[in-house]
């Protein structure tokens, strides 16, 4: 790398997106983030001190005078889709139908194209239009009062694979996923407003009601969702090993470490049981498992009953132990078919009555607060 001149004081930046040909370049020796600027006639790589949120503009200084080169950290107002709660509308319109046989099962190549382009965003690297078009994927970007998220997802919506929405600059790397926004009611709109309220760092919507298809997942487990006692189908996001939406949960949990994954469900309460079960996963009984305090701040929130899958002196189901999702943050070796050995705290698994998804909402998500997670790596 060509060292400034030594009279030059430039300002940190972060550049990355995609600029016409002649424009300063995106990528740096090594594969560094960086931006190519001409000086003096001649080309360098400056590469950033600190980086910066996505979305942001930065302008380069010369001994501490602004210059004409301006950097953004892409070209957002272009593939500006609105703001988060447009996004997952868009999603809702286009979602898979029950029983339509229109959730396209990924291939692995697919898969595995998937989980690049994953690696590929988390590290800062947006330049993926091309990867993306070959999955029938593209990102975009919604923004928040002022506030930018990228989002990855299908324009067509003719695949049922899923949407998905990052924010770089969120407060802590919590994962708020629906894996059944339709079967499960309300609770797409409710993974939003948990987002948004929460300052979390990703949202996942499924793209594919559970029961679009009638193949059955190799994943172990049953279910009575789709009609009568059987194996999870292929379209259930929760349960199924080679999903988009699985990958998509692995890139993360992989690329940020201390994220923890938090995934909102939906059951047909009786009237008697808890009108909630939290668990991590798992039903080990464990004094400090994070569904036990989730338990306890949401019975403080909303003054109804709530269980935990890891207290056994309280009677619980729904505990998430066959969730692919979850056996992956549990770090089990074979999330199809081995449930996890023990809890990483990196999962929650929240079973609600419609009442709390829907006229209890903003009560839920004071108890959810009370999750954390470091911020999300900027980058």
């Amino acid at each position: 790398m060509r060292p400034l001149p030594e009279s030059m004081a430039v300002s940190p930046f972060h550049a990355v997106g995609v600029y016409a040909e002649g424009e300063p370049g995106l990528s740096g020796p090594d594969g560094a983030i960086a931006v190519n600027i001409e000086i003096e006639g001649d080309t360098t790589w400056l590469v950033p001190q600190e980086p910066m949120p996505f979305g942001a503009e930065v302008v380069l200084t010369v001994d501490g005078r602004a210059t004409d080169q301006r950097f953004a950290t892409a070209d957002l107002a272009a593939r500006r889709l609105g703001t988060t709660a447009d996004v997952a509308a868009d999603a809702d319109a286009v979602r898979v139908a029950r029983d339509s046989e229109g959730y396209a099962v990924p291939s692995m190549a697919e898969g595995e194209g998937m989980r690049e382009v994953v690696a590929r965003v988390l590290a800062g690297d947006w330049d993926v239009d091309a990867p993306l078009a070959e999955l029938g994927y593209r990102w975009d970007a919604a923004e928040d009062d002022g506030r930018w998220r990228l989002v990855l997802r299908e324009p067509a919506g003719t695949l049922g694979r899923g949407s998905f929405v990052f924010a770089f600059d969120a407060s802590r790397a919590l994962v708020v996923q629906a894996p059944h926004p339709e079967y499960d009611a309300s609770t797409g709109d409710q993974a939003v407003d948990a987002f948004l309220a929460l300052d979390a760092a990703a949202l996942f919507l499924a793209g594919s009601h559970r029961c679009a298809n009638a193949e059955s997942s190799p994943c172990d487990g049953t279910t009575s969702a789709c009609g009568t006692t059987e194996a999870f189908r292929i379209s259930d996001a929760a349960h199924a090993e080679g999903s988009v939406f699985q990958v998509v949960h692995e890139g993360v949990a992989d690329a940020w470490p201390a994220s923890v994954a938090v995934q909102l469900h939906g059951f047909g309460w009786d009237g008697t049981e808890p009108m909630a079960y939290a668990s991590d996963g798992t039903d080990d009984d464990d004094p400090s498992s994070v569904s036990r305090v989730l338990r306890d701040a949401l019975e403080a929130e909303l003054g109804v009953d709530v269980a935990s899958c890891n207290d056994a002196s309280e009677s619980s189901r729904l505990c998430g132990t066959t969730n692919t999702q979850g056996r992956y943050s549990n770090a089990s070796g074979d999330v199809c078919g081995s449930a996890a050995s023990a809890a990483s705290g990196r999962f929650v698994h929240l079973e609600q009555a419609r009442g709390l998804r829907e006229e209890s909402r903003e009560a839920v998500l004071r108890g959810l607060a009370v999750l954390d997670a470091p911020p999300p790596p900027l980058r």
